[in-house]
């Protein structure tokens, strides 16, 4: 009785230091949007939110789906997971330099102009950090070392509200180029910062949470390659593209398809929504991630409970947020970004709409964890990202960016059917992996 009073207190502590780290997270991303915005004229500040969109969607495939795949792994095998590490570094390195060098031959020779050009090639030390940055969070999450995971949900965006809030009071000339070589300050800087630690982490040192394993899960350990690894890991890597594409490409397809302009004004609104979606993500993909994997492979019951309680309670918290943003949302464009902004509020009412259907699709998803489960995932984002695609290339041109916000509802309503319709499917066939 006293351990598990003493596990619910700690359980309780984590998913609120988590909480208050979301917070913080969401505050300064949103207070760095506000300055860029406030500093740049809206053309510059598309070029260079579009820039970041691209650098993101790379990103997604340039970590190789090497964190998700980890947490699956070790989620089942336990300690015998560190078989896979020499493996998944490898490919990680490889696949970083090829995306890195992909990166650069869009620079160059896509239809940019020189300064999309300069920013592509300046900010492409990016694509590092953000691969760091998530290793980190996963090596934080199979230790379950919560308080350290909250402190480094937020600090990618705390040295850039700093370090651009710094520049902006002691600058007087303030432009694209110097947040740009700010950003890239910032990455480099995270790079450092997880050297060291990810160094101990390949190397099998980590010290890893096992409460709630069967003991059945020992055996003989077996060798693995660099292909399996990648065929492992492919899933994982290519779901985050696709969310990515049917999420944030529409500020890309805005600046190329429409105008810069557009791009950064929609950009507000998106930012309000990346915010909002920091929730649904964190609890999932940060404090529960590690133990659907573990209840998957050891406690099915305990899976399935947390399954049903989940969806009640964040389609609940979805529509009071969406009901939320109506009502505040519109004051704070006008406050913090300005009147030459104000269209952004149509597109956050829009927006607000997948709310509920984000929430929920979140809770669904969360029963899709195994090899063969995150295949059929990818099914499912692959038919929203296509949705997205051809609806934003079909009428962006004419509708501009109120085109890509009723794209990106119209995405996530697809989306939440079809992951409804895998767990139904799941459920009737009674496998489970």
């Amino acid at each position: 009785m006293t351990i598990f009073k003493y596990s619910s207190i700690a359980s309780f502590l984590s998913v609120s230091s988590l909480y208050l780290a979301v917070v913080l997270n969401a505050c300064l991303a949103f207070g760095f949007q506000v300055i860029l915005a406030r500093q740049l004229p809206p053309s510059a500040y598309g070029e260079l939110v579009t820039v970041l969109a691209v650098i993101t969607l790379i990103a997604a495939l340039s970590s190789a789906g090497v964190p998700g795949f980890l947490l699956r792994v070790f989620g089942a095998e336990q300690r015998q997971a560190v078989r896979w590490l020499p493996m998944t570094i490898q490919l990680i390195v490889i696949s970083w330099l090829a995306f890195t060098l992909m990166l650069w031959a869009w620079a160059i020779w896509g239809p940019n102009d020189d300064l999309t050009q300069w920013l592509f090639l300046i900010l492409s030390p990016i694509l590092l950090s953000q691969i760091m940055i998530e290793l980190m969070n996963t090596k934080f999450q199979l230790e379950q070392r919560y308080h350290f995971l909250s402190l480094w949900q937020f600090i990618q965006n705390l040295l850039r509200f700093s370090v651009v809030l710094v520049m902006v009071i002691t600058w007087s000339h303030f432009t694209v180029e110097t947040a740009a070589l700010a950003l890239m300050g910032v990455s480099l800087i995270c790079v450092f910062l997880s050297l060291q630690s990810l160094k101990s982490f390949f190397q099998g040192k980590l010290s890893l949470y096992t409460e709630g394993y069967s003991s059945g899960s020992e055996g003989k350990i077996k060798t693995v390659s660099m292909r399996g690894a990648a065929y492992q890991s492919f899933p994982f890597a290519l779901s985050g593209l696709l969310y990515i594409i049917y999420f944030q490409s529409d500020i890309i397809l805005l600046k190329y398809l429409d105008s810069a302009m557009s791009a950064g004004i929609y950009n507000i609104a998106f930012t309000i929504m990346a915010a909002v979606y920091l929730f649904p993500n964190v609890l999932f993909q940060k404090y529960l991630l590690p133990n659907l994997h573990r209840w998957n492979a050891h406690n099915k019951s305990k899976l399935a409970s947390t399954y049903k309680l989940a969806c009640s309670a964040m389609f609940l918290a979805g529509l009071i947020t969406m009901i939320f943003l109506w009502l505040f949302a519109p004051p704070l464009i006008i406050r913090a970004f300005g009147s030459e902004y104000q269209q952004a509020i149509l597109y956050v009412n829009i927006l607000a709409l997948c709310v509920p259907l984000r929430f929920l699709s979140s809770s669904v998803a969360s029963r899709l964890l195994s090899h063969r489960d995150m295949q059929l995932k990818v099914i499912c984002m692959g038919g929203a990202a296509l949705l997205n695609l051809v609806l934003n290339f079909l009428f962006i041109q004419e509708y501009g960016a109120t085109a890509a916000a009723v794209t990106t509802v119209l995405s996530e309503g697809l989306l939440l059917i079809l992951f409804l319709l895998a767990v139904a499917k799941q459920d009737k066939t009674g496998v489970e992996h």
